[in-house]
């Protein structure tokens, strides 16, 4: 009785097909700049700078860097997760070597 229903419905109603998705509208001229300059930053800062300090600009532009290619590239969903999970993880760890660094340069 369902499979009747299910197969009446399907004819009355007949479901539309999905639209292809939209290609992503922008360039990510802000993001390259933040990219260039982040690095243009730890290459001159490299010799003044601690190893806080390089190792954070570092995660930063390794989390900026997966931030862009996660958005240009075209990658498989199980890729996709990755580079977000080590975007997030990157993001987090230089946020913290942030907190320390800052806490042993005004606090300490």
């Amino acid at each position: 009785m369902s499979n009747q229903y299910r197969k009446l419905q399907k004819k009355v109603h007949p479901q539309a097909p999905k639209p292809a998705p939209k290609p992503k509208v922008g360039k990510d001229y802000f993001l390259v700049g933040v990219i260039f300059f982040t690095a243009l930053i730890l290459l001159i800062g490299w010799q003044s700078f601690g190893g806080l300090n390089i190792a954070m600009y570092i995660l930063l532009l390794v989390s900026l860097s997966i931030t862009y290619a996660r958005r240009h590239a075209k990658l498989t969903e199980e890729r996709d997760k990755l580079l977000e999970r080590v975007g997030i993880v990157s993001t987090l760890a230089a946020v913290a070597l942030f907190a320390v660094n800052f806490y042993y340069q005004f606090i300490a």
